[in-house]
This record gives structure tokens, sequence and C-alpha cells, in this order.
């Protein structure tokens, strides 16, 4: 009986944490597509206040980005930070293309991480 217990509360542990960690990236990363979002439709805004909006989304993204380095390897999370940094620099160029581009990418990086961290039978074997 006692292994029983046991048993239960590892799967207990190992699927809860699951499900708080996909929830924890899903509230983040979307509070990092928002402000970008955002972005995409301020490119008439004066240089003074792009410089506020990127040094907004810069402090968003160091904000994530320890916690995303535990959960994630630091490759994608690398591969996230250059896309973050790349589309900032679209932006304050004002080359909306590039910047659609750049934010393209994000969020497929994005997408990809949520489901790599999702734990299903497909990402154990």
């Amino acid at each position: 009986m006692r292994d029983l217990i046991v048993i239960i509360v590892i799967l207990v542990l190992v699927f809860g944490g699951d499900i708080l960690i996909e929830k924890y990236l899903e509230s983040t990363s979307k509070e990092l597509i928002q402000h970008i979002e955002k972005m995409s439709g301020d490119f008439k805004e004066k240089e003074e206040v792009k410089n506020r909006e990127v040094e907004e989304l810069i402090g968003i993204w160091e904000e994530k980005e320890k916690p995303w380095i535990i959960i994630e390897y630091h490759d994608a999370i690398n591969q996230i930070e250059d896309l973050v940094i790349e589309t900032y620099s679209w932006y304050l160029n004002d080359d909306k293309e590039e910047f659609d581009i750049a934010y393209r990418k994000l969020m497929r990086l994005i997408d990809d991480l949520r489901n790599r961290v999702d734990l299903s039978l497909e990402n154990v074997l």
C-alpha cells in the first residue's frame, strides 16, 4: 500500500509540475507577444516613444529570461533573445517588413518552446 501511495505522489508531482510550467510559459509568453504586437502598430511614433517601447520590451524580456532558462535549454532561449533584439532593431529602424518577419520567427520559436515543455508521450520518447 505504501508503494502505491509513493507512486501516486510522484505522478501527481510530475503531472502537476508540468501543468504549472505550461501555464507559466503561456502567461509569460503572452505578455511578451502582446507588447511586440503593440509595437507593430506604433511605427509612426516619435523616436522617444519608440525608445520607451523598446526599453519596456527589454525589461519584459529580462524578467522572463531567467525563469525560462531553468525550464528550457540555453540554445532555445538564446535564439528567442536574438529574435527579440532583431525585432526591436527593425522597429527602431522603421523597417516594418523585416520587423514582421522577425516577429513571426519569434512567435514560432515561442510556440515551439511551449510544445517542447509539454509532457506527452512524443516528447518523452
